[in-house]
């Protein structure tokens, strides 16, 4: 069938597979018996003659036949969508000016320094609770520098003076994301271009390898992390994990860990000190909030890592608590739609054949130290082999 709708690159991994569709960079997870059908569509001239092949050679009445037919090209349709372009690739060209009345304040990571000015304590409290553990008394003259300012419904951020994003207000999570890579860039001395991906994950690690934790939101993720950091284990990065595709390994990202109140009573019975960290009030509904710093000195720490494990974690009080294999269709229906995925055909490339060098683990647990003893029996797994 002639259409430019066809997927560009394709994996199979498990019982999955992975399509990728170049005009809306979107990457799609469907069974095999559901690709066979697909690759049938494709294959055939027309959905007519489709429909008379169905009902030829696997029994489908007309109905049946016309309905999949229907089905497999709205699929494609929408698969296609070009997503809408962030306002910030439309503004580029306006001429605003930074204020010059922010909040300024120096962050140091290792060998580098940072100045964030910040245009209000509001957007203060978006960014620096997370980053306060780097804080310095110190200045360097010539230091990176990123403003984060607001003007009418607008987000702005600039790096050293120039334009890199804007974003309205209410979807300032978009302005998060360029101001992580921004300061993942200038710490590791990186450039845009060679980003694979940032994946919306928390990412725990050894001195060797790193082990992505996802999972939807309130499943315990972070807390998990912060248990497994309080008990030996170091985090390499927290919600915001980027990968380069020079050497396909994670980086280290410098986020405290974010815990919320429910998990108070846990984590003060494992992190020295926990109720002396500061208390901060985050969101239209005031969640409180804990930033948790991770356990070792940024300049002593492994600053990449490869990473060939995967756990969908689930949090589930007296519930029965369980490690087990699980399939990529799992993993990926929670680590693709909320993550960024560069559009260049080789990074999508590569990271379908990265997924194939992945095993993939699911975590149900109420029991804390069976989910610790868990993670680090999949670190030593590695060590064995």
């Amino acid at each position: 069938m002639k259409t430019d709708l066809t997927p560009k690159l394709i994996k199979s991994i498990d019982q999955s597979t992975i399509l990728w569709f170049q005009r809306s960079n979107c990457f799609t997870i469907v069974s095999n018996p559901i690709y066979e059908l697909l690759k049938q569509f494709l294959n055939t001239e027309t959905p007519s003659i489709f429909i008379q092949l169905l009902q030829e050679q696997q029994e489908f009445d007309h109905e049946g036949a016309t309905k999949i037919a229907s089905e497999l090209e709205e699929f494609l349709n929408v698969s296609n969508l070009q997503t809408q372009l962030p306002i910030g690739d439309t503004i580029a060209n306006e001429t605003i000016s930074i204020p010059a009345d922010s909040l300024a304040i120096h962050y140091s990571f290792g060998t580098s320094s940072a100045q964030v000015n910040y245009g209000s304590e509001i957007i203060k409290g978006l960014f620096h609770p997370q980053l306060a553990h780097f804080k310095s008394n110190t200045f360097e003259a010539d230091a990176f520098q990123l403003d984060i300012f607001k003007i009418a419904d607008l987000l702005y951020l600039y790096k050293n003076g120039q334009f890199v994003y804007a974003s309205e207000t209410k979807n300032y999570h978009f302005l998060q994301g360029a101001f992580s890579l921004e300061l993942t860039n200038h710490i590791h001395n990186k450039i845009d271009n060679n980003w694979l991906a940032t994946f919306h994950a928390s990412t725990i690690c050894d001195a060797e390898e790193a082990i992505m934790i996802v999972g939807e939101s309130g499943n315990g993720k972070s807390t998990l992390s912060a248990l497994l950091t309080a008990n030996g284990l170091d985090l390499l990065a927290d919600d915001f994990t980027p990968m380069y595709a020079e050497d396909m390994n994670l980086y280290r990202y410098p986020n405290a860990v974010s815990i919320k109140k429910g998990a108070f009573n846990t984590l003060e019975k494992e992190v020295r000190a926990f109720k002396d960290f500061d208390t901060h009030f985050n969101g239209t509904k005031q969640v409180s909030v804990k930033y948790l710093p991770p356990p070792i000195e940024f300049s002593e720490a492994p600053k990449n890592l490869p990473c060939h494990k995967i756990v969908y974690v689930k949090y589930a009080e007296e519930s029965s608590s369980e490690l087990r294999s699980t399939s990529a269709e799992t993993i990926l229906q929670a680590l693709i739609p909320d993550s960024w995925i560069s559009p260049q055909p080789q990074h999508a490339k590569a990271f379908l054949n990265w997924l194939g060098t992945v095993s993939f683990y699911e975590l149900h647990y109420s029991d804390n130290s069976y989910a610790i003893d868990s993670f680090k029996n999949l670190f030593d797994k590695s060590k064995r082999l």
